[in-house]
């Protein structure tokens, strides 16, 4: 069980990881865009997006809720997604557009924050 938790914790600081970079990546971004208008307010929209999805994760999945049977039942699930995510993170930077690039990780983030919130309704 120790093993497990502790592969969670590690699932959790990945996602938290890939939302770090993408969440810097988007600040780049946005402290290079020198005009006004829809693609900066999208940029920002995302940015605030992945700050709040961040913050969602790392209140949520809490040493109490990984120790859960049911979040320790959920953990390959959880490594997939955080693996997925940082992947997604990693070819951020040298994407052609930032912004699909981070949909991926925020879609990716809603889905561990879910698997997180379902498996504890469920304990």
């Amino acid at each position: 069980m120790a093993q497990s938790i502790a592969n969670i914790r590690a699932s959790r600081d990945t996602a938290l990881a890939a939302l770090d970079t993408s969440i810097s990546v988007l600040g780049n971004q946005i402290a290079q865009t020198t005009t006004t208008g829809p693609y900066l307010d999208q940029l920002t929209t995302r940015y605030h997006e992945l700050m709040t999805q961040r913050n969602a994760i790392f209140a949520a999945a809490t040493d109490a809720v990984l120790r859960l049977p049911s979040v320790i039942a959920a953990a390959a699930t959880l490594n997939s997604l955080a693996s997925q995510m940082k992947t997604a993170a990693q070819a951020l930077p040298a994407a052609t557009n930032v912004l699909t690039g981070s949909a991926s990780v925020l879609s990716l983030g809603h889905q561990f924050a879910d698997t997180l919130a379902t498996a504890r309704q469920s304990s």
